[in-house]
């Protein structure tokens, strides 16, 4: 009996068992993420100093992450920003100037490119310089009276500040204002006219951009010029009667 052989499908024709694309082994972005966090740092430091130190360190364990920004408000208005790499303890240094002496609190804040955020504060203490402040020193001076005189009326001491103000009463009803750059013992110079001898109070007033203040007084002696006054003499005539002379 001969057997019929039954010719089996193309194995074009064959329905192909769906293969596993091994999505067990694969973990959704969400899993993958990791955290922020941010750490600032006290700083000490001196007023009207530049300064250029780290600040604090970010930690970002987000291996999806392209790039951290940390924005860093100094506490006395102004900000910089500044972008780091991802990463662990990743140090955050930039610089800035603090116009007067105190403490401020320093927020430092940070983002990547995921959405993760984190901030945290400190302190920056800052310590007043060298020579610090206005200091305001006056002199005796002696003149003569209607003579105009130059006079060294004292010394004024502000190295830091941008400029510094001075008012002179010269204790005769008169004054004027000058205007001295920042300095240490730096002269206070004018030139004045008394009217006449005697002694007067000199008063010093100073000011200066930072809004300090200070006084002092001295004494200016005016001598009397030489032929000072009103002398009068008379002379003894001769003269003829009815005769004009």
């Amino acid at each position: 009996m001969n057997r019929r052989r039954i010719p089996q499908a193309d194995s074009r024709m064959r329905r192909r068992r769906p293969r596993k694309l091994g999505l067990e082994n694969l973990e959704p972005r969400s899993l993958l993420s990791g955290g922020l966090t941010v750490t600032a740092s006290d700083v000490s430091v001196t007023a009207r100093v530049a300064f250029r130190t780290g600040i604090g360190s970010i930690t970002d364990t987000d291996p999806n992450a392209m790039f951290v920004g940390a924005t860093i408000n100094w506490g006395d208005g102004s900000s910089d920003s500044v972008e780091e790499g991802p990463g662990t303890n990743v140090p955050v240094i930039d610089g800035h100037t603090y116009e007067s002496p105190g403490t401020y609190t320093v927020t430092l804040s940070a983002y990547d490119s995921d959405g993760n955020s984190s901030t945290s504060t400190a302190t920056a203490t800052v310590g007043t310089p060298p020579g610090w402040g206005l200091s305001l020193s006056a002199s005796n001076v002696s003149a003569t009276a209607r003579e105009s005189s130059t006079l060294t009326l004292g010394t004024v001491s502000d190295p830091w500040s941008s400029f510094v103000g001075i008012s002179i009463n010269w204790g005769d009803g008169s004054s004027d204002s000058v205007e001295e750059g920042p300095g240490t013992n730096v002269p206070i110079t004018d030139s004045h006219t008394y009217e006449s001898p005697g002694t007067y109070t000199v008063s010093l007033s100073a000011y200066d951009s930072d809004g300090n203040n200070a006084t002092a007084t001295a004494t200016a002696t005016v001598a009397t010029p030489p032929g000072w006054g009103l002398s009068l003499s008379a002379s003894n005539v001769s003269a003829t009667a009815r005769e004009s002379s």
